[in-house]
C-alpha cells in the first residue's frame, strides 16, 4: 500500500529518523466500529485498517519496512504516560 511505501522511503532515506503517524486502530471496538462507518460514509476509507488494526501489526509493519526499533502506543496510553510524569 502507498501508506507502507513511504514508511520504507524513510528508512532507507534517512540514518536516524522518527516517524509518528496518527493511524486508527481497534475497528471491532464499539468506538472504533463508530469511526469507521463514520470515515467511510464520507468517503474516506482507511485502506490499511484491516491489514493493521492494532499497535502490534502496526509495529511490525515499521519493523518490516527496515526500520530498526518501532513504538507503538494508544492515545489513551500515551495520555496515561504524560499524566505519570
Amino acid at each position: 500500500d502507498e501508506g507502507t511505501r513511504v514508511i520504507e522511503w524513510a528508512a532507507r532515506s534517512f540514518a536516524r529518523a522518527a516517524f509518528v503517524t496518527y493511524e486508527q486502530v481497534h475497528p471491532n471496538d464499539p468506538f472504533g466500529q463508530m469511526m469507521v462507518q463514520n470515515i467511510r460514509a464520507r468517503g474516506c476509507p482507511l485502506l490499511a485498517l484491516e491489514q493493521y488494526p492494532d499497535c502490534p501489526a502496526q509495529t511490525q509493519r515499521y519493523l518490516l519496512s527496515g526500520w530498526e526499533a518501532c513504538e507503538s502506543t494508544t492515545m489513551r496510553e500515551l495520555d496515561a504516560r504524560q499524566k505519570e510524569g
